[in-house]
């Protein structure tokens, strides 16, 4: 099933909204520790402990969008089954290499073997223009 527009544009307001919630939180955190600070002349002890908060809350906004997303995802493997990866893990591309070295060496061993028979050369190397198996050679002064 194809995505329409709309669930595109909103997957991707999830992530702004993500960001902007990010930024929110700090700033406030900062903001709030620097107005509690000048209110009770507490120099840095509030501005740190509100960009804590603040930092806080932005690592909780995270990991909520991480298992929102992961609900996501499971609910459409659930409906819409497995897609294939889109890139080559790493045991597949190696059991891929694995298949071709094998094929080159046995092309290798192939090409070393010496060819003694007459017939067998033919069956391995086709004559150029040669007549298929099933059909008569053309006669002398037919066209082929």
């Amino acid at each position: 099933m194809q995505r329409t527009r709309i669930e595109v544009a909103k997957g991707l307001g999830g992530y702004g909204t993500l960001g902007l919630e990010i930024v929110l939180s700090v700033l406030i955190g900062l903001f709030g520790g620097r107005w509690a600070d000048a209110k009770l002349g507490t120099a840095p002890g509030f501005l740190i402990f509100g960009l804590l908060v603040g930092g806080g809350a932005a690592i909780k906004a995270v990991l909520r969008a991480r298992d929102d997303l992961a609900r996501v995802a499971a609910r459409e493997e659930r409906e819409q089954g497995n897609p294939e990866p889109l890139y080559e893990s790493d045991p597949d591309r190696v059991l891929r290499q694995a298949e071709l070295l094998e094929r080159r060496l046995r092309l290798e061993r192939a090409a070393a073997e010496p060819i003694d028979d007459a017939e067998r050369l033919k069956s391995v190397v086709p004559a150029v223009g040669a007549a298929a198996p099933d059909e008569e050679p053309p006669a002398e002064g037919e066209p082929k």
